[in-house]
């Protein structure tokens, strides 16, 4: 498969990439690619929220009123999942695991399909060189004008210098990611 290369200034050049079939020519598939967006999401979640169980909750343990004799119906005590106020029969814990374990060969398959599908709907943009002169957000910014860009923006450079670093910026609707990634 033949991916086109565009120049630093953001015009397409005659020259091209050549990219592998196995990375870049695979079906789209929908329920992979779901497992995989929900088992990332869900990995990255915390436990922090906590609710009361029925001994945590702070309540006597005197009977509100007597078993028999009342016409009520009967009550142990107001701590009782039952009442206002009382503790939850099951509650969150911060302890709670959402973690999701996926398949090696599931995720890459998973990758391999959501870049397929970017090929195909044209929005993987091959740079020839990719640097900025000083490591100035500004200048950063201005680099991705250049190119064109509209959307949010993932950036894989095979070599680190001073212009290019780690970005993670937000900015009219942009968001940028910059990481080293060996190619």
């Amino acid at each position: 498969m033949e991916l086109k290369l565009i120049d630093s200034k953001g015009k397409e050049t005659k020259k091209t990439v050549s990219a592998s079939d196995n990375a870049f020519a695979k079906d789209f598939n929908e329920g992979l690619i779901h497992q995989l967006v929900t088992s990332y999401m869900n990995n990255g979640r915390t436990g922090t929220r906590s609710q009361k169980t029925r001994a945590e909750v702070r309540h006597t343990t005197k009977r509100p009123w007597a078993q028999k004799g009342t016409g009520r119906a009967r009550a142990g005590m107001t701590s009782s999942p039952i009442w206002r106020g009382g503790g939850r029969a099951f509650p969150n814990r911060p302890d709670e695991n959402f973690t999701q374990k996926l398949n090696k060969k599931a995720y890459r398959a998973g990758m391999r399909s959501i870049l397929s599908e970017i090929v195909r709907q044209e929005r993987l943009t091959v740079v020839e060189k990719f640097d900025v002169e000083t490591p100035k957000t500004k200048k950063f910014l201005e680099k991705i004008n250049t190119l064109g860009v509209e959307n949010n923006v993932l950036i894989l450079i095979d070599e680190f210098n001073d212009g290019v670093r780690m970005y993670g910026y937000y900015d009219n609707n942009k968001f940028l990611i910059c990481c080293i990634y060996r190619l």
